[in-house]
């Protein structure tokens, strides 16, 4: 029985919606997103080109991130949070089976951010954003990286190997860098296996850096494992310094930028980024890439990019947040005489920006206390090791800057920070971290002045940190030039008479001030020691050529002392020695030589007292093989662990 009704009051029942497409593509773009997380480093390896990897990782970092208008702004940001990511990384790679093999360092990386990516809901997408600020970024970074590698442009390896033999400090970096490679992973977690080639007062050094920079070498070698040959990781390894000075140059020269913010027109920021430049790659701080400390130069690009978005802010709260964690935990493991600056910036920027912070302070709250307890694992096993009071009191080698561009740099920075503090928070905020790396500067003065009655190392490290501090402030004379540079507007580059004529008024006195920049402080009028660095004369060719002479010549034996002694007057004998034990990879037992040997004078008979390791005089002269067996035949309890190797004649020029 058929049953009739009317329907057509009757509101109409909603269907059920049917999925959306991109909810119905959802899994099969995550799976194939999972898939790719390895198909990619497994296609790489195969090819042997696993160095593109690092270079995608970055860009996909920087593809989830929102912060950031332009580009280059994105993949600072990106660089921040992957020097962050490494170190921590590498707590789990130390455990791992898997070593630094590239397969599965990129592996889990790029699941890891399909994770992050699920768990956002967001889309990789860069910005198309290009300003004309940026451009000047990018010239000033082509700029610091001519400068820095302009002696490499026709060096070989052994030319290389003396460029950076000059640092004793580079070469122990090189011996916790190729202890990482052979162990897979952090040697304060492992140091059994490397016993016999690391000295253990470098165990305990920070050495995010160094892990990083093994992770690098893996993607750049496709190789996960240690070289068989130490000269085979050295070649590798010598680029990482003059890198590394040139990330920290455009980690300063965009810092600056991002403080000074929109005020800092092209026109404007080409003159004031040329001096700071300048003064970063042609002034003191490239003495630090001569003396070899890696760390510090590294350290000094991370904090460069946290006092900059500690003094502007990002937009976003919680990328903020977790941003400035990822620096901090960068900045313990890699080199944290600046964290008394740090602490006093951050409680800045949670007092100023306090109201941003309402509706995040549980997730600032988490985020801070596990940065925190990351942040403090290499600094408690630093302190354990060397008290930090016991620390700062010591000496080192290091060459002091120069107190007359450091105290104008100084007091340009705060003059113009105080005039522009006025109506900004963020030159507020400025001043604050230049009046806490001045006192750092200071308390660590006064501190080895009671102690030690002088000043020693790291009061001129602290100096070192207030420099960069000082170029950021430069971005606050943006508003003063900009009356004496002009404005050039988009209707101005018309190619009109009055449009050229608008642009000269821009350009004209841009380009003078930046001449000016550059005749101060460049390396053209003078006989700087940037100036010698570029024409190659740093490079000190004797204990690099020695070095490399006594490698190829005499075989290694784990616990052998290996002392290279020509006699007084040649060449640079503690640095061949040290360098010598490091690339024979017996660094461990080898460690004291350098210590016994001067340019003019050698304790051998107390080194032999001093280690009980057989012990290889390394030498061309027979004058000192007398002098050696004099020893012997006074001192017979020596002759069976002491052995006289004699050498084709080493060079005599110096150095």
């Amino acid at each position: 029985m058929a049953v009739g009704v009317d329907v057509r009051g009757a509101p109409e029942t909603p269907a059920e919606p049917a999925p959306s497409a991109p909810r119905r593509r959802f899994p099969y773009l995550l799976a194939g997103a999972l898939v790719a997380a390895w198909l990619v480093p497994l296609a790489t390896d195969a090819l042997a080109i696993d160095w593109v990897l690092p270079l995608l990782l970055w860009v996909s970092v920087a593809s989830l991130l929102r912060a950031g208008r332009t580009v280059l702004d994105r993949l600072i940001i990106a660089l921040g949070f992957l020097v962050g990511a490494a170190p921590v990384a590498g707590l789990v790679i130390s455990y791992w089976p898997w070593g630094l093999r590239p397969v599965p360092l990129a592996g889990f990386a790029f699941t890891g951010l399909v994770a992050i990516a699920v768990l956002l809901r967001r889309r990789p997408a860069l910005p198309t954003a290009v300003r004309a600020g940026d451009l000047v970024t990018l010239g000033l970074s082509v700029l610091s990286f001519a400068a820095v590698f302009w002696p490499y442009r026709h060096a070989g390896k052994a030319e290389r190997f003396a460029l950076i033999a000059a640092g004793g400090d580079y070469a122990n970096h090189f011996v916790l860098y190729d202890a990482i490679r052979k162990i897979g992973g952090y040697t304060f977690l492992n140091p059994g296996p490397t016993r016999g080639m690391m000295w253990d007062q470098l165990v305990p050094y920070p050495q995010g850096l160094h892990l990083t920079a093994a992770i690098l070498a893996s993607f750049i070698r496709s190789g996960g494992a240690q070289a068989p040959s130490a000269l085979t990781e050295l070649n590798t390894f010598v680029w990482f310094e003059p890198a590394t000075f040139v990330f920290m140059c455009v980690a300063v020269v965009w810092a600056l930028r991002w403080i000074a913010g929109p005020s800092l027109r092209p026109w404007v920021a080409l003159p004031i980024g040329i001096l700071g430049v300048s003064y970063v790659a042609f002034g003191d701080l490239i003495t630090l890439l001569w003396l070899g400390y890696w760390p510090e130069v590294a350290a000094i690009g991370e904090f460069a990019i946290l006092v900059a978005v500690l003094v502007r802010p990002l937009p976003r709260i919680r990328e903020q947040v977790l941003l400035l964690v990822a620096l901090v935990v960068a900045i313990c493991f890699t080199y944290f005489l600046m964290l008394p600056t740090v602490a006093v910036g951050l409680a800045g920027w949670l007092w100023v920006y306090r109201r941003r912070l309402r509706g995040h302070w549980r997730f600032t709250i988490v985020s801070g206390l596990l940065g925190a307890g990351l942040a403090s694992i290499m600094v408690y096993v630093n302190a354990v090791a060397a008290p930090f009071a016991e620390h700062v009191a010591q000496g080192g080698t290091i060459l002091h800057p120069d107190k007359r561009n450091l105290i104008v740099f100084t007091l340009l920075a705060f003059a113009l920070a105080v005039a522009a503090a006025r109506r900004s928070a963020v030159w507020r905020m400025y001043l604050l971290v230049l009046l806490a790396s001045v006192g750092l500067v200071a308390g660590i003065g006064i501190y080895q002045e009671i102690r030690v009655h002088a000043v020693l190392y790291y009061f001129f490290k602290a100096e070192h940190i207030l420099m960069a501090v000082d170029v950021l402030g430069l971005g606050a004379a943006a508003p003063l030039l900009s009356r004496a540079i002009g404005r050039v507007r988009g209707t101005d580059l018309r190619p009109t008479v009055r449009g050229l004529a608008a642009l000269s008024r821009a350009a004209v006195p841009s380009a003078a001030l930046s001449l000016a920049a550059v005749a101060a402080l460049g390396p053209f009028l003078s006989d700087t020691f940037a100036r010698q660095y570029e024409q190659g004369r740093q490079a000190w060719r004797w204990p690099a050529t020695v070095a490399l002479e006594v490698y190829h010549t005499v075989p290694a034996q784990t616990g052998t002392v290996t002392v290279v002694w020509p006699g007084a007057g040649r060449g640079v004998p503690a640095h061949a020695t040290h360098w010598s034990n490091v690339l024979l990879r017996d660094y461990g037992h080898g460690w004291p030589a350098p210590f016994y040997v001067a340019d003019n004078d050698a304790s051998l008979e107390k080194l032999f007292e001093f280690t009980p390791y057989r012990v290889r005089v390394v030498t061309d002269n027979q004058t000192v093989v007398a002098q050696v067996k004099e020893i012997l035949n006074r001192r017979p309890e020596f002759a069976s662990r002491v052995e006289i190797l004699v050498l084709p004649p080493m060079p005599k020029a110096w150095p």
